[in-house]
């Protein structure tokens, strides 16, 4: 357990220094504090020895040593207090390494943020823990409140959320489409605050990926936006309405403004979709000719490799009964090789330079 002057000494290092503008070692030693203090409060065994030793720095630690101020030191370190604070940061850097994987996947950054925003006195606190849920919840309460304020006209109704953009127009058309995109809002702020809620939970929030979720919330009032409009329903032939189909527009927007990759999956599809009827899928094309000629050319080996084997088993066999001469043998097997050769040679002329028929290389 921690003791009351481990609490004072934890008070101290939190409060007396920038913490954008500490020294590695007091950076350590506040991370270090409040990944105990995290470890503590959710029941995370923490060596006893550990907790003593990272006291026993902490309460050694002078944060005016080194520190200048006009370019003058406040104090100089001696060389004595130099090795013992190159020691002390050695075991800082274990001791740390040792809480970072004890209360893992929770990081030091995440808990020390958490830390010094509990200290801020903030009217706007309760809406969250961190600057960025406040935002993101102020975001969401003024899309909720757009979109409660503008379904109370009566030019907002089921008749009318049903038309498309060629459909209406005027004043009607913007209550509609502010109907529209503030349900895109609430969408996109559902996905973030989720997000973000889940990483708090988890101790891994990083506000540097702040941006990140407002980019997502705006990508999401689009893509709930082109969602809502890409389905177009005619309402000429409907004599009513049910309410049912006069939610579907908002339950687009609202999927939409949840889920942008589907939306970008649809418009990729899209966009392969008229690419192709362009221009055609010339590289699969390609690849069916090259198949079709690879097989035609298997076939033709095929063949050839047949009428050769038929061809020898012939020769064999009128060999064997001694019926042709030495000449009748050579016009045979002049035949075979005119056979299986291809057009464009012609045995006899080119390389048979004495004539008998048979090519010299066979010859030899």
């Amino acid at each position: 357990m921690t003791t009351k002057k481990s609490t004072q000494l934890h008070n101290n290092i939190l409060h007396n220094f920038d913490y954008s503008q500490a020294t590695m070692k007091e950076q350590l030693i506040k991370e270090c504090m409040e990944m105990s203090k995290y470890a503590f409060q959710n029941g995370i065994h923490v060596p006893p020895g550990l907790i003593r030793r990272l006291e026993t720095i902490a309460e050694n630690h002078d944060p005016r040593a080194g520190i200048k101020e006009d370019g003058i030191p406040v104090r100089k370190k001696t060389q004595e207090e130099e090795l013992i604070e190159t020691k002390e940061i050695k075991h800082l850097a274990t001791i740390h390494d040792h809480l970072t994987k004890e209360i893992a996947p929770a990081t030091p950054k995440t808990i020390v943020m958490l830390s010094l925003e509990e200290t801020k006195k903030s009217i706007f606190s309760f809406l969250g823990p961190v600057p960025f849920i406040r935002r993101m919840m102020l975001a969401t309460f003024i899309a909720l409140l757009t979109l409660i304020t503008v379904s109370l006209s009566d030019q907002v109704n089921k008749l009318s959320i049903t038309k498309g953009l060629f459909e209406s127009s005027g004043f009607e058309l913007l209550l509609n489409l502010l109907f529209i995109l503030s349900a895109s809002a609430i969408g996109g702020a559902f996905y973030a605050l989720f997000q973000a809620n889940k990483y708090l939970s988890q101790g891994t929030f990083d506000p540097k990926y702040e941006p990140t979720y407002w980019t997502r919330f705006v990508l999401g009032i689009v893509s709930g936006m082109i969602l809502s409009e890409l389905l177009n329903f005619d309402t000429s032939q409907m004599t009513a309405i049910s309410s049912s189909e006069a939610f579907v527009r908002p339950t687009l927007a609202i999927l939409g403004g949840f889920s942008t990759g589907a939306v970008y999956r649809i418009l990729n599809r899209m966009v392969e979709a008229v690419e192709s009827l362009v221009q055609g899928n010339v590289d699969q094309e390609v690849d069916n000719m090259l198949k079709i000629s690879e097989m035609e050319m298997e076939q033709s080996a095929a063949d050839m490799q047949l009428k050769l084997a038929m061809h020898l088993i012939d020769l064999q066999q009128i060999y064997d009964t001694g019926e042709m001469n030495s000449q009748e043998i050579s016009k045979k097997l002049k035949q075979i090789l005119n056979d299986v050769t291809p057009t464009n040679l012609e045995i006899g002329k080119d390389g048979d330079e004495d004539g008998d028929g048979i090519p010299d290389a066979l010859q030899n």
